[in-house]
């Protein structure tokens, strides 16, 4: 093992090398080692990333929250009507009150004072702009419980009535107009007017129609609105 020493280095093994110092190895490791305060400090600073990762999460997720809600649904009028009165309504969960303001700029869609009543012609021809906004208004704040699309899925279950009888019966008792034994229709204050407890489409309900069946309105009215809501779809 000496004679490899004295070929491979050229130092005699039996004479100390003057130029190595031995090395501790406690001591490089104590000087590669981060110190204890250095370690908390590390942990301390992965602590408040994390933290401020979760905020910006946090805050990402509120604001295109917010965004979605702010957007909601585009007012859109043809006739240049301002739905935000209606808006608001339905936001604050005002569902009668909105009933009659859906009334009201129905009829100035058509040109029409409020104590006017719509022509089946209107009906027909109604914006399909400002049909399309009452709609998107009332099933976006009513969680898809209310709205005329929802009323005109349900009329069409019924045989898509166009006169008063047992279909126009069945309509009315399945969104909750008429009775269960559809003998009689509801008196407009017994209506739920609560998204949580009405049955489907029991709103829009305030129809200015002329001929309107006591609380309905729809028998006649309505067929001329649905056949509108599937042009207008197209």
């Amino acid at each position: 093992m000496a004679q490899l020493i004295w070929w491979g280095t050229g130092h005699n093994p039996t004479t100390p090398l003057t130029t190595a110092k031995v090395i501790d190895t406690a001591e490089v490791a104590k000087a590669v080692s981060p110190s204890t305060n250095t370690q908390d400090e590390l942990a301390a600073l992965g602590e408040e990333l994390e933290h401020s990762k979760a905020q910006q999460t946090t805050k990402a997720s509120a604001q295109a929250t917010s965004t979605t809600t702010d957007k909601e649904i585009e007012l859109k009028s043809e006739k240049r009507i301002d739905y935000r009165r209606l808006q608001d309504l339905l936001k604050a969960g005002k569902w009668r009150e909105a009933d009659r303001e859906t009334a009201y700029r129905m009829l100035e869609a058509v040109g029409r004072k409020k104590n006017d009543w719509i022509r089946a012609d209107e009906l027909r021809n109604f914006p399909c702009a400002d049909l399309k906004t009452i709609d998107a208004l009332w099933t976006f704040h009513s969680g898809g419980k209310f709205g005329f699309s929802v009323q005109k899925k349900i009329w069409e279950e019924c045989g898509s009535p166009t006169d008063t009888g047992a279909d126009w019966d069945q309509f009315c008792v399945k969104v909750g107009w008429q009775d269960e034994t559809a003998s009689r229709y509801l008196d407009y204050d017994e209506l739920k007017a609560n998204p949580d407890f009405s049955p489907r489409a029991e709103f829009p309900l305030n129809f200015p129609c002329r001929g309107c069946v006591v609380l309905c309105g729809w028998s006649a009215g309505f067929s001329s609105l649905a056949s509108r809501l599937v042009s207008c779809s197209r």
